[in-house]
């Protein structure tokens, strides 16, 4: 694979609200100089939604932050389970880079908080690949 770029994202804020029967997020990313990105998503109701919209979201925030094309990452699943007592969410992306395919795969625990773990779980694949650790 070509050389990643290096640039750690984190997790500022995240917002879901219902209007008219959908779900609307918003999440806010900053680079490592602070820079901060919004990425939104759309979404009708539907088991697990709340967590598919955020990590979409999180994913045009992304896109944004290092600057891909629409097509250079998309977000393939979204799964929450219960693990030895515990609850994760965990995320299969697809990134897209020079024609070349590759899946990431994200994992994040609930704790008190599962649209939050959906951000961190799209974060903890894609900072991984494109910090280059």
């Amino acid at each position: 694979m070509p050389e990643r770029p290096r640039r750690r994202i984190k997790f500022v804020e995240y917002g879901l609200d219902r209007n008219g029967g959908r779900l609307r997020g918003r999440v806010v990313l900053a680079d490592a100089d602070g820079v901060t990105v919004t990425g939104t998503a759309e979404r009708a109701p539907g088991p697990d939604a709340d967590l598919w919209c955020i990590a979409e979201a999180t994913v045009g925030a992304l896109r944004q932050a290092l600057k891909l094309r629409d097509d250079a990452l998309a977000l393939k699943e979204v799964l929450r389970f219960d693990v030895e007592g515990g609850a994760a969410v965990a995320v299969a992306l697809r990134v897209l880079q020079e024609d070349q395919k590759r899946r990431l795969f994200g994992l994040a625990g609930v704790e008190d908080d599962r649209v939050r773990a959906a951000a961190l779980s799209v974060l903890n694949a894609t900072n991984r690949f494109f910090s280059g650790h």
